[in-house]
């Protein structure tokens, strides 16, 4: 395949690269504009799944988003997660999380 054929002739042009700067390479690659919409759509409609555990849907947002909002920006892309994330999560867990990251504004303070 294309990305198996192109990772074997990169690994021999640069034997001694990072794994992230592999990961970045590839990604530069073969993250068109068609496959960073479909990761936004995915994201935007994703939902935590009945028996998920909190931290693999987690994961899988973050993926999404890395990939859908490649190349904006860590804010943009930690923006997105954030979101993503609290829209996807059941009624209870987003209700209990933005109640445990809600910072209170003090009046006097304004």
């Amino acid at each position: 395949s294309g990305a198996n054929e192109w990772f074997k002739d990169y690994t021999v042009a640069h034997p001694n690269e990072s794994w992230l700067a592999t990961k970045t390479a590839f990604i530069i690659e073969f993250n068109t504009e068609r496959n960073k919409y479909y990761a936004q759509t995915e994201a935007k409609n994703i939902a935590m799944k009945p028996q998920e555990h909190i931290n693999q849907f987690y994961i899988r947002v973050k993926k999404l988003c890395n990939i859908g909002w490649h190349g904006k920006g860590a804010d943009v892309i930690e923006l997105k997660i954030r979101e993503i994330f609290l829209d996807g999560l059941p009624q209870d867990l987003r209700n209990n999380f933005l109640l445990y990251t809600y910072e209170p504004v003090d009046i006097e303070d304004t």
